[in-house]
């Protein structure tokens, strides 16, 4: 062990995924059930938040960001982008409100988040019907948008168009650049189905 860090606060705080950055250093993300207390320094909105932080190549933090709404809101996937930001997908049950901008349709959304290298939100897509709906991992593709995996248990409904075979299905969407939805297709039986990775 060449070195090991701790992160939180008062309150649950989890990480859920880690990516090496190109200056050498990570970013971690997941989600935050603590007001700033300890060594958490950003802002609780609701309970969980999702958040992010950077670490350089000693494992120091070098900054840090939450993001949410009076809900429960969390991220379980990221990925450094080709221009040097960052792309996190999740879930959130909240409305807008908090630092969180995009719509709510159902119990959980999957929640789209693009970040710049400064941790400065981009743009954020919420996406979903009226049952429970998440991402579990992302991934960039060659043109510079991102397909999303994770699993749905909504009817269409919402901004969700694909059918629903019961249970939770397999669900995948894929978006441009911009977060604009390009496709999404679901999978599955009457029987449980969930969706697990994205390569």
């Amino acid at each position: 062990i060449q070195w090991e860090e701790s992160f939180g606060g008062s309150d649950g705080d989890f990480a859920a995924a880690i990516w090496p950055t190109i200056d050498g250093g990570y970013i971690l993300a997941g989600r935050s059930y603590s007001p700033p207390s300890g060594n958490k320094e950003a802002t609780l909105f609701g309970g969980p938040d999702g958040w992010l932080i950077k670490l350089d190549p000693h494992g120091n933090e070098q900054w840090e960001r939450s993001f949410g709404g009076g809900h429960s809101d969390g991220f379980t996937s990221l990925r450094q982008t080709t221009d040097g930001g960052y792309a996190l997908a999740g879930w959130s049950y909240s409305p807008p409100s908090g630092n969180k901008e995009a719509p709510h349709h159902g119990a959980s959304d999957g929640w789209l988040v693009r970040v710049d290298a400064e941790r400065n939100k981009l743009w954020e897509r919420s996406f979903g019907g009226i049952e429970g709906d998440d991402f579990a991992f992302l991934s960039q593709v060659n043109e510079g948008g991102f397909i999303l995996g994770g699993d749905s248990s909504s009817p269409p409904s919402g901004n969700k168009e694909s059918p629903h075979f019961g249970g939770f299905d397999y669900w995948l969407v894929k978006v441009d650049a911009a977060g604009q939805k390009q496709w999404e297709r679901s999978y599955g039986t009457p029987a449980f189905s969930e969706g697990v990775a994205v390569v």
